[in-house]
Order: structure tokens, then C-alpha cells, then sequence
């Protein structure tokens, strides 16, 4: 079985065109940093940022959008990655959320 995103990983710009030829406008992407070792640390997952923005430009492509970029910020892990974060997406001018882990486990009771 192929697992979750690997389709996104070897074709990205024809997932993207097929979810748009059905009928999908919006995509929101977790991404919480732009450095490898930070993406995979918090992410438990074996494949590099390149990738996810591989899919993110596939996306503005196949012309989904408005893009939401999410971004869980925890103190002493990712948060030196708010601004290069802010500045690589403000050039595609898609939407950030960054959220405190804090914030985030109060919601979640964790």
C-alpha cells in the first residue's frame, strides 16, 4: 500500500490537477519549519522539506488557493523558524498560522 503523501512526493503537480479537476479549491499544508532536521524531528516522517514545498508549489500551479500554511511553534525547537517561515511565504503570499505548542495542547488536553 502507498503510504499517506507519497503520490504528492513522485507526481505533485498531477495529484494537484486531478484534486482541482474535482472540485477542490483550498489546500492547508502543516509545515513547521523550513530547516530538514526540524521538519523531521517534530514531524516523525522520512522525507525533506523540498518535497512539501514541491506539493505547496504544485498547488499554486493547478491553481488551488487560497494556500494555508500551518505551523505549530514550540519554544526551544522550531520557534527560530517564525521568521524564515514568514519571509519564504510572504513572497507566495499564502497564509500563515503559526500556533504555540502550549495554546495547542490546552485545546487538545494534552
Amino acid at each position: 500500500a502507498e503510504r499517506a503523501g507519497a503520490g504528492w512526493r513522485r507526481r505533485p503537480l498531477g495529484k494537484a490537477a486531478a484534486l482541482k479537476a474535482a472540485g477542490l479549491h483550498r489546500v492547508t499544508v502543516s509545515l513547521d519549519g523550513l530547516d530538514d532536521a526540524v521538519f523531521r524531528s517534530m514531524n516523525d516522517v522520512d522525507f525533506p522539506v523540498a518535497d512539501v514545498l514541491a506539493g505547496i508549489d504544485a498547488a499554486q500551479t493547478a491553481g488551488l488557493g487560497p494556500i494555508k500554511i500551518n505551523m505549530v511553534v514550540k519554544r526551544g525547537t522550531n520557534d527560530h523558524e517564525i521568521i524564515p517561515m514568514a519571509r519564504h511565504f510572504k513572497e507566495v503570499r499564502d497564509e500563515i498560522i503559526a500556533e504555540r505548542d502550549e495554546r495547542v495542547r490546552a485545546l487538545h488536553g494534552i
